[in-house]
């Protein structure tokens, strides 16, 4: 073998060995990339439990606490997600009721958008309440503010249907009737329960006609 092969070989020896140990590196630092790299369904997990959405918020917040979202959650992370989201839209309830009954003793007819930005004692929540049950809580907002004894049993089960829709669907279940979300409980005494809603109530289950507004009832507070 002459003196160049011996050379070249050595240099083909030699290249083969970076190429080698470049990809060796490169694997070596994908690896630790992906390591240093926060898995972001453990990091919402972790978030979920510790009281909070992580990145959840919206239209995802809302479908996520339905089990729909793209990435379904863990069975205690799906838990404590319902856990947190209950007081934040038992609050979107309260302040879609209050502003359609506003809007009605000021002659307004403005209604709400499904998205509404609730504050928390952490932070501020963008919650997501599905479009015909915002506009049907506007709606009995709208009702109340003209409500009488004799409408208030007809406005109550307008607000278990509305009720049932929001429940049945994220598993957020309230320990007393959703009306009182809204109604003081004189009201509720004024308005005995009608016929339970029939189970399965579709997006679409809407209340009664609205009445005219007036401006002799007052909105009820938020409840704490």
């Amino acid at each position: 073998m002459s003196v160049e092969n011996i050379i070249l070989a050595l240099i083909a020896l030699v290249v083969l060995g970076i190429v080698v140990m470049l990809l060796y590196l490169l694997d070596r630092v994908d690896t630790l990339e992906k390591r240093q790299t926060p898995d972001a369904t453990a990091e919402l997990h972790r978030a979920l439990l510790a009281g909070s959405f992580g990145t959840l918020s919206g239209r995802k917040l809302w479908d996520a606490a339905c089990g729909t979202g793209t990435n379904p959650l863990p069975p205690d992370a799906l838990t404590a997600l319902r856990e947190n989201l209950r007081p934040v839209w038992v609050k979107h309830v309260q302040e879609v009721f209050n502003q359609g009954a506003e809007d009605a003793r000021n002659n307004r007819n403005q209604p709400p958008k499904p998205d509404r930005s609730i504050a928390t004692l952490r932070a501020k929540v963008e919650s997501h309440l599905p479009p015909p049950q915002v506009s049907a809580l506007y709606r009995c907002g709208q009702e109340y503010a003209a409500a009488t004894p004799d409408t208030l049993p007809r406005l109550r089960q307008s607000l278990e249907q509305i009720g049932s829709a929001i429940q049945g669907k994220t598993q957020v279940v309230l320990a007393e009737p959703f009306a009182s979300l809204v109604l003081s409980p004189t009201e509720l005494e004024a308005a005995p329960a009608l016929a339970a809603p029939a189970e399965g109530v579709s997006d679409d289950a809407t209340p009664q006609a609205q009445a005219q507004p007036s401006a002799e009832s007052p909105i009820p507070p938020p409840a704490a």
